[in-house]
């Protein structure tokens, strides 16, 4: 926890009875004390044995005031020592799964901090937001990537997200367009006689782009609005774990590889809690998110550097706007109307449609229906 988190919390449920918990010996930090004068300082030896004898309401104000002061400390300031009582307690009062993560900055950012909702009963509160924006994907030769499975351009390409928070919980959808394959990328996929189209699709080589689908969820793990969930299955089962930073800037997300011998995998147990994907979100304020997304091969020897994102994306006003620069990516990248949304992030055949991907038939109210996100819905995909 932050000296910043923590200060404010002891600020806030300061009382008369509660004194003597925060008046404390912070001449060092935690990690400079001997052991085992961490757990505890004797009363006596704290500075309100010595000032016994000024007013209390005296005593409460210069308490405010150094609060006030340490409230301008870095965020990784550590914690003082005599704090471990304190924060043990308000960690036992902490229930993630009651917390919202739209108290913070970031996750206001995230979705729409013009539209965040409360439930009157429950307190709860909500909120979605509508982004789109102009990708980049480099190999480990900084070159743009490639794929004998998704043979694709990954420069340029757009990505579509609908972020959503309710409570404790975060949804994310996405739904990337790429153009279609240049006619070298044609050339090569026919002469390695790998497919020139992704299956299923009915597009044409140079011709067609393609789309494909994307979905994480992520739970509280704390109070501070820091989440954490697994991603995929199987040998695909990934750990992810997403940390709040930059003074309510931005949001540091990991992915690693799972506890493979807890998992019953242990020939792959070496290879547990390995990097896959380090990203870095920045959230200037203005409806801009810029994201930065180093990825690794976890299955190497070391951390072996594989790959870099560059992502730049634009909160829109509303659903239709959404779905008209949607509509209108679609239409640059020619993609086929019965070829929307038919891809996961893994290559396979993807939900029934973008309208139940996207989560659309939740309580939001949304406007845009199955067809219109379906471009139409030519094979029915919505009945």
């Amino acid at each position: 926890m932050s000296h910043r988190f923590a200060v404010f919390a002891r600020v806030t449920a300061l009382d008369e009875e509660g004194l003597d918990d925060v008046v404390s010996d912070t001449s060092k930090p935690v990690a400079e004390q001997p052991s085992e004068n961490r757990a505890a300082t004797p009363k006596g030896e704290t500075l309100l044995a010595h000032v016994t004898a000024i007013p209390r309401h005296t005593l409460l104000i210069v308490l405010l005031v150094v609060a006030v002061v340490a409230l301008g400390c870095e965020d990784d300031a550590t914690v003082p020592a005599t704090d471990t009582a304190f924060l043990t307690k308000t960690a036992t009062m902490c229930d993630p799964s009651t917390s919202n993560l739209l108290d913070f900055r970031q996750w206001r950012e995230e979705t729409d901090p013009s539209a965040v909702l409360t439930d009157s009963a429950t307190g709860v509160k909500k909120s979605e937001g509508f982004w789109w924006g102009n990708y980049t994907f480099l190999g480990a030769d900084g070159e743009p990537s490639t794929s004998g499975t998704w043979p694709y351009p990954y420069h340029p390409y757009w990505g579509f997200i609908r972020m959503k928070v309710v409570g404790n919980k975060l949804y994310q959808r996405n739904i990337f367009v790429y153009p279609p394959a240049t006619s070298k990328m044609c050339q090569a996929s026919t002469a390695a006689g790998t497919a020139a189209v992704a299956s299923g699709l009915k597009g044409v080589c140079g011709t067609n782009g393609a789309e494909k689908t994307f979905e994480a969820e992520q739970s509280a793990v704390d109070c501070a609005g820091n989440l954490a969930g697994p991603y995929g299955s199987g040998m695909t089962l990934s750990d992810t774990f997403t940390t709040l930073t930059g003074n309510g800037t931005a949001i540091l997300y990991q992915v690693k590889t799972p506890n493979y011998a807890a998992a019953g995998q242990v020939k792959f147990a070496a290879f547990s809690g390995k990097f896959i994907q380090s990203q870095l979100t920045t959230l200037p304020g203005n409806g801009l998110r810029v994201r930065t997304a180093q990825g690794f091969n976890p299955f190497g020897k070391g951390h072996v550097s594989n790959s870099v994102s560059y992502y730049r994306e634009y909160r829109v006003a509303d659903e239709r706007e959404f779905l008209s620069k949607l509509a209108a990516v679609r239409a640059e990248a020619s993609i086929l109307p019965s070829d929307t949304c038919k891809h996961n992030s893994a290559g396979k055949v993807a939900k029934p449609n973008c309208f139940s991907h996207m989560l659309l038939s939740d309580d939001f109210q949304h406007v845009i229906t199955c067809a219109e996100i379906n471009a139409g819905d030519p094979d029915s995909r919505c009945a």
